[in-house]
């Protein structure tokens, strides 16, 4: 399963889910392993919490990460400059969803979804992030 982390990593959901999988004789560790949690017992689950298993954020926090060296800054002082300028509305949980979609509304495919912006190279596949990402789901279903 993988689920947002929002303002904290080991708390919130992370308890919940838990809570859970406690149920099912499954115990979570304290807090998410750093490239993914996966228990195996009866039924074998793995745990990734967005967007890096440690930090609070979202998966739109995660793409960031993806994006290109200077281009994620860059984004983020454009939507900076907006906010100082009364030109945006958005709850400020929201600055990661607003910036990764300001930045992938600069690519070949304004509009796209956060999946086509990978799949575009617009964001890194290979970015370490993204290595340890694809390492948890390869080593889950493996």
């Amino acid at each position: 399963m993988v689920f947002d982390a929002d303002d904290s990593p080991n708390h919130g959901r992370y308890l919940t889910v838990a809570s859970a999988l406690r149920k099912l004789s499954l115990a979570l560790p304290k807090a998410p392993h750093q490239n993914g949690t996966i228990l195996n017992g009866a039924t074998r689950v793995g745990v990734w919490v967005m967007p890096n298993n440690g930090d609070p954020g979202m998966l739109e926090t995660f793409c960031l990460e993806l994006a290109p060296g200077g281009h994620r800054e860059y984004a983020e002082k454009v939507v900076a400059q907006a906010q100082k300028d009364g030109m945006t509305s958005f709850k400020s949980t929201y600055l990661p969803k607003a910036t990764v979609h300001t930045y992938l509304a600069w690519q070949s495919q304004p509009g796209c979804a956060l999946s086509h912006g990978i799949m575009s190279n617009a964001l890194d596949r290979e970015a370490e992030l993204a290595k340890r990402f694809r390492g948890w789901v390869a080593t889950l279903f493996a």
